[in-house]
C-alpha cells in the first residue's frame, strides 16, 4: 500500500454520486485527487471530474468541482509535479523547463463558468443562490502553514500532506465564507447533476417532428435504391436475369430502373 493511501481514510459505505460515472484521467495527480475525493465524501455530495465548457467561443477545462451536502460547491484545479510561488508567478516543474502556470485564475474563472452554467439552466430553476469558492489542489508538492498570497490564502491549497482530510478542508473553506447564501443539499446536488446533461438535445426517432422522420425516411430509400442499383451493375453482362423477392422488395424498382439504363 503507498504512503497516499495509507493516509486516505477508508471509504464510506456509501459513495458519492459522480459525474460522469467513470471519469478517465490524463495523469496520475488527478486520479490520486479522485481516490481522495471518493474516499472522504458521502453519498449526498457530487464529484464532478474532467467537464469542459464552451463559452462564447472560449474552451474551459474544469479538473474538479464538488458539491458537499451542507456546505456548497468548490472548483478545483490541479497541478501535479512540484509547484512553488517565486513571489509573482506560481511555477511548475516540466520538461524541458520549469513554466508558468495561473492555477487559481483557472480555478476562479472555472467556478465562474460552472456557476453560470448552473443557475441559467432550467435545471436550477426556483432555487435560490448557494455558496461557491475555489481551491487549488497540488498532490505532489508541500505549501508552508504559513503561506499566504493577496490572490490565494493558505485554506486554498489543498497540498500532498492536506490531501488525507480534503474533505473536511473543503467543508471549512465553504463554512468560513462571509455569505448570506445558503448551504447546498442533496436536491442540489441533483439538481447540478441534471444540468450538466446538456440542454434540448437530440432526441430519438419516437419524438423527432413529422418533417424530420420523412428526411430520415428519404436518406434511407436513397442508400437502399444505390444498393440496389449495384446488383444491376454486377449483372450488366449477363442477357437474362430472374428477380425474386415479396412485396416491397424492390423488383419494380430494379426493372424501371434497367429500363431506365
Amino acid at each position: 500500500m503507498t504512503q497516499d493511501a495509507e493516509r486516505i481514510r477508508p471509504m464510506p459505505s456509501t459513495s458519492p454520486m459522480t459525474w460522469p460515472s467513470e471519469p478517465s484521467f490524463v495523469n496520475a495527480s488527478e486520479r490520486r485527487v479522485w481516490a481522495a475525493l471518493v474516499a472522504q465524501l458521502g453519498e449526498r455530495d457530487l464529484i464532478i471530474a474532467n467537464q469542459r465548457f464552451t463559452v462564447r467561443g472560449n474552451d474551459h477545462e474544469l479538473d474538479f468541482a464538488v458539491v458537499l451536502d451542507g456546505h456548497g460547491v468548490v472548483v478545483l484545479e490541479v497541478k501535479g509535479n512540484r509547484v512553488w510561488h517565486d513571489g509573482e508567478t506560481w511555477w511548475q516543474d516540466w520538461n524541458p523547463a520549469p513554466k508558468k502556470i495561473r492555477p487559481v485564475e483557472q480555478a476562479m474563472s472555472n467556478k465562474y463558468v460552472l456557476q453560470d452554467w448552473v443557475e441559467s439552466s432550467s435545471a436550477w430553476a426556483g432555487r435560490s443562490r448557494v455558496r461557491w469558492a475555489h481551491a487549488i489542489v497540488l498532490p505532489s508538492s508541500e505549501v508552508d502553514a504559513r503561506f499566504s498570497h493577496p490572490e490565494c490564502e493558505r485554506s486554498m491549497v489543498i497540498d500532498a500532506n492536506d490531501l488525507a482530510d480534503i474533505g473536511n478542508r473543503l467543508r471549512t473553506l465553504l463554512d468560513v465564507q462571509a455569505s448570506t447564501r445558503r448551504a447546498t443539499n442533496a436536491e442540489d446536488a441533483l439538481a447540478i447533476h441534471a444540468a450538466l446533461s446538456g440542454r434540448f438535445l437530440p432526441q430519438r426517432e419516437g419524438q423527432l417532428s413529422i418533417e424530420a422522420r420523412i428526411a430520415e425516411r428519404d436518406d434511407v430509400v436513397e442508400r437502399l435504391s444505390a444498393e440496389q442499383g449495384r446488383i444491376l451493375d454486377v449483372t450488366s453482362l449477363i442477357t437474362r436475369v430472374e428477380v425474386r423477392g415479396g412485396a416491397g422488395s424492390g423488383k419494380t424498382w430494379l426493372a424501371v430502373e434497367q429500363a431506365r439504363r
